[in-house]
């Protein structure tokens, strides 16, 4: 059996995103996904009944999908571990019921339950290491 285990031992560290990296995160990164990640959504959406009481975009970056999942929850949390992309992600959800909340992921603690919960994109970076995995 192959054992999916990297040889080698890497120490990859995360470090809260810059505030230059937050502000051309979405032509960077972002705008190359948008269809694709719109397109799932649309798919996914056919099976929830809203409107659900409470939605979480975990590693919600710079805050693009807050206003879809604010049109289907009541309140909306949103976290991220970096401050720059959760100052952009509340110009993103002016006027909206979200609250934020700057925390990593592999430990994340939110006030209530929620009824759903999103984790798009690249928020996979958040997890460098088997027992990262194993905790979340």
């Amino acid at each position: 059996m192959l054992d999916p285990r990297p040889t080698e031992r890497h120490d990859f560290r995360i470090t809260s995103h810059s505030a230059t990296y937050a502000r051309c995160y979405d032509s960077l990164v972002g705008d190359a996904a948008a269809e694709a990640l719109a397109a799932g959504w649309n798919r996914a959406r056919q099976f929830l009944s809203p409107p659900l009481e409470r939605a979480v975009d975990i590693a919600c970056g710079t805050g693009r999908f807050l206003p879809e999942l604010a049109r289907i929850a009541r309140q909306v949390y949103a976290v991220d571990r970096s401050a720059s992309m959760l100052a952009l992600a509340r110009k993103h959800s002016d006027g909206l019921n979200v609250r934020f909340f700057q925390q990593d992921i592999r430990s994340l603690h939110l006030p209530f339950p929620c009824d759903l919960a999103t984790c798009r994109f690249a928020s996979i970076n958040y997890i460098v290491s088997w027992r990262d995995m194993n905790r979340t």
